[in-house]
């Protein structure tokens, strides 16, 4: 596999180099998976859990759409760093305010420009080494940098809770987050003849037909995760006692991880609609499986198939994208898929947590699988699928 790897001109120093930038960022922002729990000691209602885990996905959605048409014009590395700091800052604060709902909601919102920034960022640089016949696969490789940061991020996290305070928490991020900063700091930022040129704006974009499902799916994509790894943690500890989010995402990164490192070349090889309604299935069936919870080995379960359907449909809804634009509008095209995927990690975590104060906690994911099939009945009858 080494082999292979060093061989293939998609795999420069520079994209391993944005890897671990990307890696360490997504550790920093994993470790704080486990905090449901305690917002839930602190009396937070599932609306407030769902839209706190998830307002950095809402400030990603106003990054795009106010500055998109000045993709091609921003210091990427500038701003990556920048967001970094702010985050590393915002720790500091956490630390200290660690029980007050409203504090950490201020600060949890200063620290989600890192996200904001570095999430469409650094992806944007990754696809400028990445050549337009391996986008789907190396899309696919790259994003393993994120799926690896979950389990261990969840894991780091728990044993925090189990053997510290909770404030450990943001001490844990804050170091994740130093090493992603030093990273950035020798990012080298390939120059594009479309350099200082203004983009085509988001609402241009949007506009365009052959999207408008690929938007739909992508909101899916985000709102699937998004209750995953929002509600599990209150979801385990009302079945077997105990918060746990880790099982899930280590089978979910296993299996994740496994799919893109020996099928990414036969991903370029099947239909995108053949892929995202397979990707979809699993994750349907992912919800189904949760919903009978009853013992913490069922998460692996969860995650297992929940991974098999995230590892396909990312890389596949995101090079589909970028295969739509021309050349000079790679950046906002990629930053659109982006921005809708994150807009439903926000807007279906806050509204299925609204349902699950209404109803229960597993009305939240009962009501995600029917949306999920929605999105596979999209996908067989829509023909820009």
């Amino acid at each position: 596999m080494q082999n292979r790897l060093n061989k293939d001109p998609l795999f420069s120093p520079t994209f391993f180099h944005l890897f671990f930038t990307n890696l360490f960022f997504f550790l920093s922002l994993a470790c704080l998976y486990i905090l449901p729990d305690h917002l839930n000691k602190l009396g937070a209602s599932k609306t407030y859990i769902g839209f706190f885990m998830n307002i950095q996905s809402l400030e990603l959605v106003i990054f795009v759409v106010f500055f998109g048409r000045f993709s091609n014009k921003i210091d990427r590395k500038l701003f990556i760093i920048i967001g970094f700091v702010l985050f590393f800052v915002s720790m500091f604060f956490m630390f200290l305010f660690c029980d007050n709902l409203i504090l950490l909601l201020v600060f949890r919102s200063i620290s989600s420009v890192a996200f904001a920034f570095g999430f469409t960022l650094i992806f944007s640089l990754v696809y400028d080494v990445i050549p337009p016949n391996k986008r789907r696969g190396g899309a696919a490789i790259f994003g393993i940098s994120g799926v690896v940061s979950s389990p261990i991020g969840a894991f780091l996290g728990e044993r925090i809770l189990k053997h510290f305070d909770v404030q450990y928490l943001f001490v844990l991020a804050s170091i994740f987050s130093l090493i992603s900063i030093i990273l950035a700091l020798f990012i080298k930022e390939r120059v594009s003849v479309h350099k200082g040129k203004d983009s085509i704006t988001i609402w241009e974009i949007v506009r365009k037909k052959e999207l408008a499902p690929l938007i739909f799916i992508a909101l899916i994509h985000g709102g699937a995760f998004s209750t995953f790894a929002s509600f599990i943690p209150s979801f385990s500890k009302e079945r077997l006692g105990v918060a746990n989010l880790s099982r899930f995402f280590i089978a979910f990164s296993v299996i994740a991880i496994s799919t893109r490192l020996f099928f990414f070349k036969l991903m370029e090889k099947i239909s995108k609609k053949i892929l995202i309604i397979f990707s979809l299935s699993f994750m349907a069936i992912a919800m189904l499986i949760i919903l009978t919870l009853r013992s913490k080995w069922e998460l692996f379960l969860v995650g297992f198939a929940y991974g098999i359907g995230h590892s396909i449909i990312f890389p596949t809804l995101s090079s589909s994208f970028i295969n739509i634009a021309k050349e000079e509008e790679k950046i906002i095209f990629n930053n659109v898929f982006l921005t809708f995927y994150t807009l439903g990690l926000v807007a279906l975590s806050t509204g299925l947590g609204f349902v699950g104060d209404i109803f229960k906690t597993s009305s939240i994911f009962f009501t995600m699988c029917l949306i999920i099939l929605i999105g596979i009945g999209v996908s067989i009858f829509n023909k820009h699928i």
